[in-house]
């Protein structure tokens, strides 16, 4: 987990048992106090993606470090239409590095225009971005036996 740590610079307090009038007993003190995940990321929204039955498509998908130090985030997608999976290659990546989603519709996957959500997780929290996905018909293969 990220942690930022934050230092107070020179505060001036009386020592225990001195006489606060005489300036002799000040000290100096420095102080520092640590917040777990400071740190902050985000996904980028990706573009509009097509897909045919039966055929498989890749896309990138951007993750950046907004603040802090970059942290590991792991990718998922929800939501996709009947017929359509998708994987990530790698699965997770350190914030401000790009992953693909590889795409793969079955021959009978549900045609037509629809949306999924891709899922970045990590210690900051989860992202997420909708993501318009169309599925179109198999090309048509051309018959060999002609000609």
């Amino acid at each position: 987990m990220a942690v930022c740590t934050y230092s107070v610079p020179a505060i001036a307090m009386p020592r225990l048992g001195g006489n606060v009038r005489s300036p002799k007993v000040w000290s100096t003190r420095i102080a520092s106090f640590t917040l777990p995940s400071c740190s902050s990321f985000a996904l980028a929204q990706p573009d509009a993606e097509v897909v045919a039955q039966g055929g498989s498509a890749t896309y990138p998908v951007a993750t950046s470090t907004t603040a802090g130090a970059a942290q590991s985030v792991a990718l998922t997608a929800t939501g996709r239409p009947a017929g359509v999976t998708a994987s990530f290659n790698p699965p997770s990546v350190m914030s401000g590095a790009t992953t693909q989603i590889t795409l793969t519709a079955d021959p009978t996957a549900t045609l037509g225009s629809a949306s999924y959500q891709v899922v970045a997780t990590g210690a900051a929290g989860a992202k997420n971005a909708t993501v318009a996905l169309t599925v179109t018909e198999k090309p048509a293969t051309p018959d060999a036996g002609m000609g």
